[in-house]
């Protein structure tokens, strides 16, 4: 007689994305039919391939595809101009199969792109699209923020790679700092600047799960870097 599996029981997914947390859904028997179909197809590539992975890689493609629509077309473009440049560096990914790991292909990628964007950049003078001097008088520590953050190309420039940075480590939501930045949407002087942060700050986290999985970033122990 065959023994049932215990509750939780039987070999745990190892996929490529830690799982941490177990989310049971009822889905029609040709939606899962369609999805072994594909981890049956994937597997004849990858062995270890599992219908958990399945799910996780369509569920980050969604987010990948909403980013990616979301995205205007001239990003689109440079994205395009910067994956090229790193396959010219890395000779259409024949010398090393992990370029980015590799410090002279990742200096030589960054150099591209420093010299890519110096081609691209429009003349002119560079000056900011809010009101700095009405944000500095406002009192609000947000607004001063922003003021701080908006003043010069420079400043914007490097409050952006700080956010991407503390997305990109950031591995807990936060819901009340995106409430905060709503709630600011309210005056027509920001022109929708600090709503449109809280949402991209919202996916961002959200899409961001993905790229650490293919950087391989972990979560450090205790939730601290």
């Amino acid at each position: 007689m065959m023994r049932k599996r215990a509750p939780g029981g039987g070999r745990k997914p190892k996929g490529a994305a830690p799982v941490r947390s177990q989310l049971t859904v009822r889905i029609p028997d040709e939606l899962r039919a369609a999805l072994e179909e594909n981890v049956a197809r994937r597997r004849k590539r990858k062995p270890s391939w599992n219908l958990t992975e399945e799910i996780l890689g369509r569920l980050y493609w969604s987010y990948r595809r909403q980013e990616e629509e979301r995205r205007d077309p001239y990003m689109k473009a440079l994205a395009f101009l910067i994956s090229a440049i790193a396959d010219n560096v890395n000779m259409r990914r024949s010398l090393v199969s992990e370029w980015h790991r590799d410090p002279f292909m990742f200096r030589a990628f960054k150099r591209g792109v420093v010299e890519l964007l110096d081609a691209l950049e429009p003349a002119g003078e560079a000056r900011p699209h809010l009101d700095i001097e009405w944000l500095r008088q406002s009192g609000g520590k947000l607004h001063q923020l922003m003021a701080d953050q908006s003043e010069t190309p420079e400043a914007a420039g490097a409050w952006a790679a700080r956010q991407v940075l503390g997305g990109l480590y950031r591995f807990a939501p936060e819901p009340e700092k995106w409430t905060r930045l709503r709630e600011m949407e309210q005056d027509p002087r920001l022109m929708g600047f600090a709503g449109t942060i809280a949402d991209r700050m919202e996916e961002e986290f959200y899409a961001m799960s993905n790229v650490r999985r293919v950087l391989g970033i972990k979560e450090p122990k205790g939730g601290k870097l």
